[in-house]
C-alpha cells in the first residue's frame, strides 16, 4: 500500500476497511513517537 504523511490524516482513516484502519493507527502511533505533527495516510 502506497501512503504518504499528511497533517491531517485521521478524518480520512474512515473510509478504509476495518482492518486496514487498524494499520494505519499502528502506523500513526509509530509515527507519532518520531514526528508527532504528521500521520500516516494511504493514498486512495
Amino acid at each position: 500500500m502506497k501512503v504518504e504523511f499528511t497533517k491531517n490524516a485521521e478524518k480520512d482513516i474512515s473510509k478504509f476497511d476495518k482492518n486496514i484502519q487498524l494499520l494505519i493507527r499502528k502506523n500513526i502511533k509509530e509515527k507519532l513517537l518520531i514526528n508527532p505533527e504528521y500521520y500516516l495516510v494511504p493514498l486512495v
